[in-house]
């Protein structure tokens, strides 16, 4: 935070993503001041274009600012929720998950009909599930939300191309699961229906 808030007239570029002793798939999100909110700081520095971070927290302020240079593939990976420090798959939670995907697919579509039109790809890295709110997907492994629904739930879904490290898909690696894609609608139906958590 103090490199980007003594650079943020000029910097450019931000990849931050610290690993855990657990490696990749459980990055190590750092921790921030109560009273600094690293969403609207990121959000204010003018000439920044890439983005690839590991974050405490995430929420829609992260996306709210249409005037962004953001470009390219933005990955953010966050442990929780902004405002939402015990982790729980509360109502406030959903909903504020629900306005995070939103924002992003707003900047998303704002950036593509911008006065000189740039392509914004926006990947979220959260509670064990990837988040792209381009195409509306949610890709994870839902093997247990399954079962708990008694397999009612998911209606539909697709193998995916992704998994645990990202767009690189899976490595052959047994605990890594099998990652399926389904609808973000279905998955936040699930989640109102407590088959699946979003509890950090």
């Amino acid at each position: 935070m103090s490199i980007v808030k003594s650079s943020r007239s000029t910097l450019r570029v931000l990849e931050h993503s610290p690993r855990s002793n657990d490696g990749f798939w459980h990055p190590h999100p750092g921790s921030l001041p109560d009273s600094e909110h690293i969403c609207t700081v990121l959000t204010s520095c003018p000439r920044l274009e890439t983005v690839s971070l590991s974050v405490p927290s995430m929420c829609s302020a992260l996306f709210a600012n249409e005037n962004v240079r953001w470009e390219g593939d933005c990955q953010v990976r966050a442990a929780r929720l902004c405002g939402h420090k015990d982790g729980r798959s509360s109502i406030g939670a959903q909903e504020t998950l629900q306005q995070l995907l939103q924002q992003a697919r707003r900047l998303v579509s704002a950036r593509a009909r911008s006065y000189v039109p740039k392509g914004l790809s926006v990947e979220l890295f959260f509670a064990d599930f990837i988040f792209e709110p381009r195409i509306s997907s949610v890709h994870g492994d839902f093997q247990l939300a399954e079962l708990a629904s008694e397999g009612a739930w998911p209606a539909s879904r697709t193998l995916s191309q992704k998994g645990p490290y990202g767009t690189t898909g899976l490595y052959g690696k047994d605990e890594e699961g099998l990652f399926e894609r389904i609808d973000e609608g279905e998955f936040l139906d699930g989640v109102r229906k407590n088959w699946l958590s979003i509890s950090a």
